[in-house]
């Protein structure tokens, strides 16, 4: 990740614990995981649908609905992976371009083969 990708992650992060009421480090650790989850989502779809586009483009409602967050959990969630380079707005309201081809290829660096995240 280079310098100005985490300088946007940490004042997103930053910015996620000024909001109404300051973040506890479990909330910001759920965020992280919810972040994780909707890439997690995002290439089911892309498998489901059979897409060979290195993307899929999800909606804040859906995910709301989907993960029983609030639309504004979703936002903050999609935001940070913005930060990351994952996720940006699409020209939709309401809707996000999750970049796959990105995640996919590191979670094959770290394990060797795709899709075994988490295997011992």
């Amino acid at each position: 990740m280079d310098r100005d990708k985490l300088r946007r992650l940490i004042g997103r992060l930053k910015q996620a614990l000024r909001l109404e009421r300051r973040l506890t480090l479990e909330e910001s650790h759920q965020l992280l995981q919810l972040s994780g989850a909707i890439l997690d989502y995002g290439r089911m779809i892309q498998e489901y649908r059979g897409y060979t586009a290195p993307y899929a483009i999800v909606e804040v409602p859906e995910l709301a609905i989907r993960f029983r967050e609030t639309p504004r959990t979703i936002q903050d969630a999609l935001a940070l992976l913005g930060d990351m380079g994952r996720a940006e707005p699409f020209h939709l309201r309401g809707c996000w371009k999750l970049r796959l081809a990105d995640a996919l290829r590191s979670e094959e660096n770290d394990t060797g083969h795709v899709g075994d995240v988490g295997a011992a």
